[in-house]
């Protein structure tokens, strides 16, 4: 047997054979290598793909919620104002107190590996500011459900309901303080928002309601009943 194998590969057919052998696995490696990589690059090519899809969704979303920053900023110190009136002890004619209606900004979060891809693709520094505006969007909303209860409680000196008595204009104010405390958190959020904005490029617009708008005096917002009054009413 051993013999037999020394003459076949003493005469030259055995390394011919694995010559051959030797090339066909080489191909056969490269090959599923090359398969490999071209999927990889090709999964590669379509997250990045959807990446680019979700940021753009993303963007365009938050030229709303831009609007909706600067909307606050703008009734900020009118809704002060009113409630600097509340705490003075001042006669308010039916209805006066009544609450303007608030705007909530409506983003969807993309997943955390479109973030990572948007660091990769765009760099860190968007995916971090991205995150701080969601953050702060977020961050909002507590402060204007305080703000809608302790509202709630200026019904007590509305003459609507009959004359407040000193127990509810006592009332009353410790609402407004604590309304007052809300809207000062608000801006100070709202101003933090405006840089960033305007370093990514992300313009202001109200997508829901392209009517509306920051009101240009605390008139219109009480006229209108909402903190972004139309456009024609400015």
């Amino acid at each position: 047997m051993f013999q037999t194998v020394r003459h076949w590969w003493g005469n030259g057919r055995g390394k011919v054979t694995l010559r051959l052998f030797l090339f066909e696995f080489v191909v056969v490696v490269a090959g599923v290598l090359v398969a490999q990589g071209l999927a990889t690059y090709v999964q590669d090519r379509s997250d990045l793909a959807r990446m680019e899809a979700e940021r753009s969704r993303l963007r365009y979303e938050l030229t709303d919620a831009h609007a909706v920053f600067q909307e606050w900023r703008a009734a900020v110190p009118c809704l002060d104002q009113r409630m600097n009136e509340v705490m003075h002890g001042k006669e308010f004619a039916p209805n006066e107190l009544r609450r303007p209606g608030f705007v909530k900004s409506k983003v969807a979060a993309p997943s955390n590996e479109t973030f990572e891809l948007i660091a990769r693709r765009h760099g860190m520094q968007e995916k971090t500011s991205l995150n701080w505006i969601l953050g702060n969007i977020e961050a909002i909303e507590p402060s204007s459900a305080k703000i809608r209860e302790q509202w709630a409680l200026l019904s007590l000196i509305d003459p609507v309901n009959g004359p407040p008595t000193a127990s509810n204009r006592a009332e009353a104010r410790v609402a407004a303080a604590a309304i007052k405390s809300e809207l000062e958190r608000i801006d100070g959020i709202s101003a933090g928002m405006e840089p960033l904005f305007q370093k990514l490029g992300i313009k202001a617009q109200e997508i829901y309601t392209p009517d509306r708008g920051p009101a240009k005096s605390c008139a219109a917002i009480w006229k209108s009943g909402r903190i972004n009054p139309p456009l024609s009413m400015r």
